[in-house]
C-alpha cells in the first residue's frame, strides 16, 4: 500500500504537467500596427461619414502620427517569454520523468530485495528444520547407545533373588537361599530380614523399614551362581502358637505373619549409585499347608 501511494504522487504531477504543455501550445502573433490603424480607420469611417458635413479633411501628416501611436507593443518579446515558458515546462517534464523512472526502479529493486530476503527466510527455515532432525537424531542415537550399554550391563552384572527353603532336619523350619543369577560377583553391602503380624499382608507399612540385620556372608561376596544360606533360619509355628490361644486368630484369617526384608550389594561394572542394586522379598505363612507364600504390597517385593 505504501508503494502505491509514492507512485501516485508522481504520476498525478507527470499528468498535470503535460496537460499544461498541450494546452499552452505556441501563443497567437499579436496584430501589427498597421493592421490596428486600419481597424481604427474602418471602426471611425461610418463616424466621418455620418460627421462629413461639419468636419474637415484629415491631414496626412496627422494620420501618420497616430499609426506611430498605436504601434507600441513589441511581439518579439512575447514570443521570447513564451520560448522561456515553454523549454522550462520541458525540462520540468523531464525532471518529474526522471523522478518517476527513480520510483520505477526503486520498486523493482524492492520486489527483487524482498524475494530475495524470502528465499533467505525459506532456506534458513529449511536450515533450522534440518538442524531439528540432526538433533533429534542425534538424541535417539544416544539413547540408543545408552539403552545398548545398560543391555549389556544388565546382561553382565549380579542378579540376587531370594527364595525360601524348607529346612531339612528341622519341622517347619524355613531359611533364606540368597543366589547370584549374574554373570559377575555381587559384593553385599547390608542384609535386613523382619517379621510382622499384620491383619491383612497388603496392610503392611508403607514404605517398608528395615532394622534386623542379617548375617552376612564370607568377604561380603557372593559370586557367579553363588549360594548364601541364612542361618539358622526361622519357625512361623513358634511364632504363632504363643501364647496359648493365638493360633486361633491366624487359624480364622484374622490374623497374618509376614517374613520380609531386603539385601543391598554393588556389582563390579559401574560407579558411584549406579552400580548399587537391592532385592526385597515378603513372604506371607499359611497356616493350613504350612508353607510360605510370596505377598505383600509391590514396595515389598521390588528388585533394582
Amino acid at each position: 500500500m505504501t508503494f502505491v501511494k509514492r507512485l501516485l504522487f508522481p504520476g498525478i504531477l507527470l499528468a498535470a504537467t503535460i496537460g499544461i504543455v498541450a494546452s499552452q501550445g505556441l501563443p497567437k502573433q499579436r496584430p501589427t500596427g498597421q493592421q490596428r490603424t486600419s481597424e481604427v480607420k474602418e471602426n471611425k469611417q461610418p463616424e466621418q461619414n455620418r460627421q462629413a458635413p461639419n468636419i474637415e479633411p484629415l491631414n496626412t501628416d496627422h494620420t501618420g502620427t497616430h499609426s506611430s501611436d498605436i504601434q507600441t507593443p513589441k511581439p518579439s518579446e512575447d514570443l521570447e517569454i513564451q520560448r522561456k515558458l515553454a523549454k522550462f515546462t520541458k525540462w520540468l517534464v523531464i525532471v518529474g520523468a526522471l523522478q518517476f523512472a527513480a520510483l520505477i526502479i526503486q520498486a523493482i529493486a524492492f520486489w527483487y530485495t524482498l524475494g530475495a530476503v524470502r528465499s533467505q527466510a525459506n532456506l534458513m527455515g529449511i536450515h533450522a528444520e534440518h538442524l531439528d532432525k540432526l538433533a533429534a537424531a542425534a538424541k535417539e542415537n544416544a539413547e540408543a547407545a545408552r539403552l545398548s550399554a545398560q543391555a549389556v550391563i544388565n546382561s553382565e552384572r549380579p542378579w540376587i533373588t531370594v527364595t525360601v527353603d524348607r529346612d531339612p532336619e528341622v519341622t517347619n523350619r524355613f531359611f533364606y537361599r540368597i543366589t547370584n543369577k549374574g554373570r559377575t560377583p555381587a559384593s553385599v553391602i547390608s542384609a535386613f530380614s523382619e517379621r510382622r503380624i499384620v491383619e491383612l499382608p497388603d496392610n503392611l507399612p508403607i514404605p517398608p523399614t528395615y532394622s534386623s540385620p542379617m548375617y552376612s556372608p564370607v568377604d561380603d561376596l557372593i559370586v557367579a551362581d553363588g549360594v548364601w544360606i541364612d542361618h539358622p533360619g526361622f519357625s512361623a509355628e513358634a511364632v504363632i502358637g504363643h501364647p496359648q490361644g493365638a493360633r486361633k486368630m491366624f487359624e480364622s484369617s484374622a490374623k497374618f505373619i509376614c517374613f520380609y526384608g531386603q539385601i543391598t550389594y554393588r556389582d563390579s561394572l559401574g560407579n558411584g549409585d549406579f552400580s548399587e542394586h537391592y532385592t526385597r522379598w515378603c513372604f506371607a505363612y499359611d497356616v493350613f499347608r504350612k508353607t510360605m507364600v510370596a505377598s505383600g504390597p509391590h514396595e515389598y517385593r521390588s528388585k533394582t
